[in-house]
């Protein structure tokens, strides 16, 4: 099973760029006031300087004498961040992937923009899905360790201490980015599949 393909999509733009779920759309306002829509936030960024976060509606985002402003559009509603970890081991010595998928929301806009958007180009710009697998990956090994495969697919309760432990490492890692968790990751959304799993879905 490929995570990604259970992501929903957006109507007002693409779900993905460059393989990843988009995150916030840059814009450059050419008039002096901008609206932003309903169910979104923007950051303006003046000068390589986070400025303001602007809520939903009409603001003015510079006078006659400023320079144009980056607006860094995002919704406010959770966004679906998929995970991918590669090259696991288990208890008994079986190598495998971890996928899933876990709700985030962006917690410190200016964070989020100063940690990994100001680095991107284009208008439509990624969540930091690979980033968070890889370092994620290290101590992601260190909970699949203790477990074997056949546990880690089918006991309940391995699989949600499993989603307990994510949960607190991913509670440090997406802080870096400005990122919080919009719910506690479900055990049902985790997927532990051998190398043999990732070749037949590629079939499928």
């Amino acid at each position: 099973m490929n995570v990604y393909q259970t992501l929903e999509r957006t109507s007002s733009g693409p779900a993905f760029v460059g393989g990843q779920p988009v995150l916030a759309q840059r814009l450059l306002p050419a008039a002096r006031r901008y609206t932003v829509p309903a169910g979104k936030r923007a950051l303006l960024v003046r000068d390589d300087r986070a400025v303001v976060l602007l809520d939903a509606g009409t603001h003015r985002v510079r006078t006659v004498w400023q320079s144009v402003p980056e607006l860094y559009q995002y919704r406010v509603d959770a966004h679906w961040l998929p995970l991918w970890l590669t090259h696991l081991a288990t208890a008994d010595v079986k190598p495998g992937n971890l996928g899933g998928l876990v709700r985030v929301q962006v917690a410190d806009a200016s964070r989020v923009w100063a940690s990994w958007l100001c680095h991107l180009e284009g208008e439509w710009l990624p969540l930091p899905a690979e980033q968070l697998s890889a370092r994620l990956a290290d101590p992601a090994q260190d909970l699949v360790q203790r477990y074997v495969l056949s546990d880690l697919r089918a006991d309940g309760g391995v699989r949600s201490a499993l989603a307990a432990e994510l949960h607190l490492l991913l509670h440090r890692l997406l802080s870096d980015y400005g990122l919080e968790l919009a719910a506690s990751p479900d055990p049902q959304q985790l997927r532990f599949m051998t190398e043999a799993d990732v070749v037949a879905g590629r079939r499928a």
